[in-house]
């Protein structure tokens, strides 16, 4: 229940509304179909945050960050391109008097988050706050007019204020929500929501409700007044409203915002790879990172979406309509049979809609803070790989991948340390549902167990030290999380799965599962060579 902020989906520039993903486009008043100038297509790689008279695109190109500006009119015009400080996955809000708040996973770093501030002539600032990553996953950012910016973690307990230059202001932290909440639009907050100023979240009565969730990010005025979205459970009926939270009067005598920490450069001269990047040769798609100088590997393990429309599948379920329907039948049939009282209660997690028909021309897609998609044959793995450009890796390319840079046994190191990936948990979700871990393997509510009152399976980035290091780009959860299909004779997946019990690192390996086979912990990341990836 504590999923992540989704990135606002829209940008206001004067009086018009744009998407705000790779491929910007006005929607309000007059619709229009103009497309980003840069190459970069990945959702995880480009923000378009809006302005008084002029908006901002931020796209990722390999290790370069290409700055442009965009009118209420659809007139681009290239301002710049730097190194960039962030990973894909970056969120961005506008800033007073033009330009752009960036906060992201820092590029050489991935336990840490930075921020930094782009002026409206596409000038990169100095490195503000600096804070540790909440499960890899960035949150959201929000611009506060005349104020600066405040940046919720994922989970929404952690929140950060930052100035105009994104500079920290100050902190908070909130306790964990009293009680779960299945929110069927948004999430639940703990209990209250933070102000215009640093300081502890102001409790709401309205959030205190049972069955009322927030939907987006709220939005915060100069005046403090803040305003959000609430979807409300009833029963079986949601309702949808608006409330506005008007500024909490200030108590006498208090302390002054803080003042701001010396910044450090954020953009420094690149070395290597990042060198030929940013002269134009581009060698990997945004979305993978590059090895050797001769191979790109997906950054993190794959989810898989319809094609023509970039609609996310369910993980939870195969994608094939056969497959669906047997994994259903199975577990209807079993269901009354196996497990206790609370495995059968146990409700199934809901398949996305389109996907009861099967998924038209499935691609494998890598993103960041998303739980990736299992019950993948390897045949299928091969497909999506391949609808997607790309490959499954060979067992030599995952391995060297997966050892990162310096070659060791673990991506983080030679010697095995106990939860830095995730593998090897304590319990195991077969034998908690059904009493025995050798059964009922397709059971699409495997990977919703809890093990040891922790997940089993986590969204894609958040073990943050489990990092295959790349010169200053990373390959998260090579071990762990789910087994990789690789491209073998008589098939073969490697890495571990969350609950498998090995300490073998990057030369764990299963090759007694023919390439039809699937289960819960089957999944897959891709591969390209270098050269036919560049775009």
């Amino acid at each position: 229940d504590e999923a992540d902020f989704a990135h606002a989906p829209f940008a206001k520039i004067g009086a018009s509304w744009w998407t705000s993903g790779p491929s910007p486009r006005r929607v309000w008043p007059a619709a229009t179909s103009q497309r980003s100038p840069g190459t970069a297509t990945h959702p995880d790689a480009a923000r378009l945050v809006g302005g008084a008279t002029e908006g901002m695109l931020l796209e990722l190109d390999g290790a370069a960050l290409e700055i442009s500006s965009l009118d209420a009119e659809g007139r681009f015009r290239r301002l710049t391109r730097v190194p960039s400080p962030v990973l894909p996955g970056f969120g961005a809000a506008p800033r007073d008097g033009g330009g752009a708040l960036v906060v992201g996973i820092a590029k050489g770093d991935p336990e840490e988050m930075v921020t930094f501030a782009i002026d409206a002539s596409g000038k990169v600032g100095a490195l503000g706050a600096r804070y540790p990553a909440v499960h890899g996953q960035v949150g959201h950012i929000a611009a506060i007019p005349g104020r600066g910016a405040v940046i919720l973690s994922a989970t929404g307990r952690h929140t950060t204020w930052v100035d105009a230059d994104g500079a920290s202001l100050g902190e908070a932290e909130v306790d964990r929500m009293r009680y779960p909440v299945s929110c069927v639009d948004g999430i639940r907050m703990p209990s209250g929501l933070p102000g215009v100023a640093p300081g502890a979240p102001r409790p709401i009565p309205e959030l205190e409700h049972f069955g009322t969730c927030v939907v987006g990010m709220p939005a915060w005025e100069a005046s403090g007044a803040t305003t959000v979205i609430l979807s409300r459970l009833v029963g079986a009926h949601v309702s949808v409203e608006r409330l506005r939270i008007e500024p909490a009067a200030a108590p006498e005598g208090s302390p002054a915002p803080p003042t701001r920490p010396k910044a450090t450069p954020a953009t420094t001269p690149p070395t290597g790879a990042a060198r030929g990047q940013l002269r134009g040769q581009t060698r990997c798609p945004a979305e993978m990172a590059l090895v050797d100088d001769r191979l790109c590997v997906d950054r993190y393990e794959a989810v898989i979406a319809e094609g023509a429309t970039g609609r996310l599948a369910s993980p939870d379920f195969p994608i094939t309509p056969n497959l669906f329907s047997s994994v259903l039948g199975d577990w209807a049939t079993r269901r009354e049979r196996v497990g206790d009282a609370h495995a059968r209660a146990m409700p199934l997690p809901r398949p996305a809609p389109f996907q009861l028909g099967g998924v038209e021309r499935p691609v494998a897609v890598s993103r960041v803070a998303l739980d990736p998609s299992a019950y993948l044959t390897g045949l299928v793995a091969k497909e999506v790989c391949a609808n997607a450009g790309k490959r499954l890796c060979t067992k030599e390319e995952w391995r060297t991948a997966c050892r990162g840079e310096k070659r060791t046994r673990f991506p983080y190191g030679e010697s095995y340390e106990e939860g830095v990936c995730n593998v090897a948990n304590k319990g195991h979700p077969a034998a908690i549902l059904h009493g025995h871990a050798s059964l009922g393997h397709l059971d699409p509510r495997l990977g919703r167990v809890l093990l040891d009152e922790t997940a089993g399976l986590w969204p894609t980035g958040s073990h943050t030290r489990c990092a295959s290091r790349w010169g200053d780009d990373a390959i998260y959860d090579m071990v762990g999380n789910l087994d990789e299909w690789v491209d073998a004779k008589g098939g073969a997946f490697a890495g571990g799965f969350y609950a498998r019990g090995t300490t073998s690192g990057c030369d764990a390996l299963v090759d007694s599962h023919p390439p039809p086979y699937l289960d819960y912990s089957t999944g897959v990341r891709c591969c390209a060579t270098a050269s036919s990836a560049a775009r």
